[in-house]
């Protein structure tokens, strides 16, 4: 947040001289808006996928369950 809090304020700047500089910011600080979130979008859903995926996989995998018996190859 503070990075995007800080990226903005060259685009509230030009958005507060006039309506032209208003729309001259939201036409070229949308798309780059557009572009960085996306790829953080990507990557924090798929780290939270992985996270609850993860969780689950402890929560229903059974504590000290016993393997299966070894078998001896001898008859």
């Amino acid at each position: 947040m503070v990075v995007f809090g800080i990226m903005s304020i060259p685009f509230i700047l030009v958005a507060s001289a006039s309506t032209i500089g208003l729309i001259i910011a939201l036409a070229v600080g949308l798309p780059i808006l557009l572009i960085i979130m996306l790829p953080i979008s990507g990557f924090l859903g798929t780290a939270f996928e992985a996270m609850y995926t993860i969780f689950y996989i402890r929560l229903v995998e059974p504590q000290g369950a016993p393997s299966a018996p070894v078998q001896s190859a001898t008859p």
